[in-house]
Formats: C-alpha cells, structure tokens, sequence
C-alpha cells in the first residue's frame, strides 16, 4: 500500500501533525465529559454514531468528491493521467488517502460504540459499528465515482454538487442507523433480521461501487474496456429488487431487467463523452468499407476487429440491446402480473409494443442528447435536451387539442382509437426526424472541419 505514491501523497495532505494530536484529544475530552452522565453509555454511543456520520459519511463523501472536482478545478487531473500510476492505484490511492483524516476521526468512534456496554438502542453495539463503517465506504465510494463520471465526460462539477449529494443523502443514512424497530425482513422467502440484511446489502453494493470506481478510472485514463460490469450490474440489481417480491420467474426477472436497463441506459448516455471524436470512433468501425483501415489508427493496434469494435461501442447501446431481449423474454414468459398490468393500467394493450414504444422514445431522447452535444454549445447539451423532452412529453400534450396531443407524446396514443400501434408508428417518426437532424448535423461539422483543414 505504501507504494502507491498518490495514496502517500493524500496521507501526507489529510494527516498534519496538528491534526494527528488535535483530534483523538478532542475526542477523548467529549466522550469523557459525556461519561459523567447518568446515562452515559447510551448518550455515549448516540454521539459517536453523530460524530461517525458526520465525519465520515457526510465529509468523508465530501473529501471523495473533492478529490477529483478539485484535479480538474486546479488544472492538474491531466497531468495524473499522464502519470504512470495504474487505474487501480490511483483510483485507491485517492479513494482512501482523501479520506484517511475522515477515518482517523471515525475509526475512534468505532472503538467508543464497541468497547460500550449494552444498552436498550435497537441492534448490538457490533452490529451498529459493521453499518456504520459499511455506510460510510459505500457513501465515499459513491461520491468518488459520480465525481469520475464527470470528469470522463468532461463536464464541469460545482462545488454545490457534492452538498447536494450529502444532503440527498443525510435522510436515508439517518432512516438507516437511527430506527427505532428491527423488523424481520423477507427476501426469497428467508427471514433477515433488519441489521443482518442491511449489512449484506451494504457489503455488495460497495463491492459493486468500488468496481465501478476501478472501471470509471480505466475509461478516464482512455482505457478502452468491455461492457461486462454494466450488463452484470443491471441482471444483480433485477434479481436482487425481485427477491423482495417472492415471485421469482423468467418473465418477472426479464420484467426488471428491462426497466433497470432502460434506466442505465439513459445514465450511460448521460455519462459518455459525446463530442465528435468520441462519435467518430464508435460509428466509423461499423459503417465504414474499410474497417481495418480506421481501426489501424486508434490507440487499440493489437485487438482483433470485433474486439475493437466492441470496445470503441459506448456500454449503452449494449444496454438498448439487452432492453429489447428483456423485453422479448417478458413477453415470451409473461408472468400473471404482466397480464393484469395489461388489464388495468394499460387497457388491454400489449405490453410487448408498449415496450418497444418506450425503448423507440429513448432512442429518440438520446439522439436529441447527441444532437445538442454536437452543437456549439456542447455544454448545456443535457439541459436542452431535457427541456425538450418535457416539452413533448407534458407541455405540449397539454396545450395542444387532445385529439392530436398524441402526436408530441406517442404514450398518450393509449387512450385514443389508434391504440398502441399508432403510438409505434409516431414513436418510428419521432427516432426518423431525430435521426434526420443527427445525420445534418454530423454533415455539417464535417464540412467545417474539412474548410479548417
């Protein structure tokens, strides 16, 4: 560990000799202080699980974010690309070097909830520590990867984003840690008690966003990888969302593969860097005669050809494939729930065209996404691209006749005489003007870059 010079370098950054003597003193004074109390040991491990909270789960997620942000807001996340340090090392290296000061203040904590006699609090004092140093890992690492994201993707991350996570966050970690109840909770038919499963839940989770955090660090250093975290993230978190249900079956767990690979299709697309190079590379070794050709000149000479194509292809648009065989092994296996979904929420239409409405308007809302990022304002691409996507899908159905609001918002075709297959068909229309404004747009920046050359 102590090879890794950009963990050196954070410990040396956290760790003042100041900081090293001023903490554990302040911290014994306050735990002793709050002995002298009657009930000292309850008070005692209530303000350790605050102190723990707010030092490592609310500032330790706020130094993970900084780690980054601050790289880029200084001018110098280039130079550590450049460096010689691996993916692993450097993802790890400022995961916990960033934070190593937020664990010297918490890791004290821990000990003062532990070596604490027991008390009526719900859950023992081991289970207590296990979910709070679990919480905090997962809180710091999910902090570190959307920083990450950003910063592949090139947008700029204000400081107010890492305050909005920790207070996105503050409701769900106090739900978690101060509950007055441990109820019993199912999953596959077998009984948990509520700390156990929090706590293997926790446990997975991290593992998944540490994983995340090595594979995000591998793209940012222009590491060319395969999809396969994405797709086996999108088939756990279906299986592990349909435990709760207790009705395992083909066409239930196909159901949640569909609707968590739409959704992370939409983050991926979001995620992506989308400016013309990054478009070029995806789209030339597919479309182009001379595939071998294009291939010779990326950064990826001793792949085969379909290894370079897949690896040069964004993950979503391996998640829009895997949506559409859900959706085939939904409708293939339709689950009784489908069928009464069919029944009542849909009006007897079928879910499968239903589906493939859908999957039809997210394309449509990812070329938009493309469209505006390829513009001369990449910047505010997202936004855009989000204000007309409310615009089709509420304002103007609202504004327009009702009659022929359908035609912003191919949904709302379900209700009229149409049906389903006229909401395909505006759906298709929708992906063919979009696709229109994309293939103009590519011609356009084409010719400009061609008069520059």
């Amino acid at each position: 560990m102590m090879n890794n010079p950009e963990f050196n370098r954070n410990i040396w950054l956290e760790l003042s000799l100041h900081r090293l003597i001023a903490a554990p003193v302040l911290l014994g004074l306050i735990f002793f202080i709050v002995m002298q109390n009657e009930n000292g040991a309850a008070i005692t491990i209530t303000l350790a699980k605050s102190i723990f909270i707010i030092a490592t789960i609310l500032w330790g997620s706020q130094l993970a974010f900084s780690s980054v942000s601050d790289e880029l807001q200084n001018r110098t996340w280039d130079n550590q690309r450049l460096s010689a340090l691996s993916p692993f090392k450097l993802a790890w290296g400022k995961l916990f070097g960033a934070t190593s000061f937020a664990w010297y203040i918490g890791i004290p904590c821990i000990l003062a909830i532990l070596l604490m006699p027991a008390t009526n609090l719900p859950g023992n004092n081991l289970q207590i520590s296990i979910s709070l140093v679990l919480g905090a890992f997962l809180a710091q690492s999910l902090a570190f990867v959307i920083a990450l994201l950003a910063a592949k993707s090139g947008a700029t991350i204000p400081r107010g984003l890492s305050l909005l996570f920790l207070f996105v966050l503050m409701p769900i970690v106090g739900r978690m840690i101060y509950t007055t109840e441990v109820p019993t909770q199912l999953w596959y038919g077998t009984a948990f008690t509520r700390y156990t499963f929090v706590n293997i839940s926790l446990v997975i989770f991290t593992a998944w966003t540490w994983l995340a955090s090595y594979r995000v660090m591998q793209t940012a250093l222009q590491i060319k990888i395969k999809p396969w975290a994405m797709l086996a993230f999108v088939l756990f978190c279906a299986f592990y969302v349909l435990g709760f249900y207790n009705a395992f079956s083909v066409g239930n767990f196909a159901g949640f593969v569909f609707i968590f690979a739409v959704l992370m299709t939409y983050f991926g697309a979001l995620t992506e860097k989308r400016d013309l190079v990054s478009v070029r590379r995806f789209i030339n070794p597919w479309f182009t005669q001379n595939s071998e050709k294009s291939l010779s000149q990326t950064n990826l000479p001793d792949k085969t050809l379909s290894e370079k194509k897949w690896l040069e292809t964004p993950y979503f648009v391996v998640l829009i494939a895997l949506s559409l065989a859900a959706l085939l092994f939904t409708v293939s296996n339709k689950p009784e729930s489908i069928n009464a979904f069919e029944q009542s929420f849909l009006k007897g239409q079928s879910f499968a065209l239903v589906g493939l409405v859908a999957i039809l308007l997210m394309l449509r809302d990812i070329g938009l996404l493309y469209y505006f990022s390829l513009s001369k304002k990449p910047q505010r691409a997202a936004m855009t691209t989000f204000f007309y996507v409310m615009m089709l899908t509420v304002l103007f159905p609202l504004l327009l006749p009702k009659a022929i609001g359908f035609i912003a918002n191919p949904l709302m075709s379900l209700s009229q005489s149409t049906g389903v297959y006229g909401g395909l068909i505006l759906a298709l229309l929708h992906v063919v003007v979009v696709a229109g404004l994309l293939y103009k747009q590519q011609v356009a920046m084409n010719k400009s870059l061609t008069i520059r050359a």
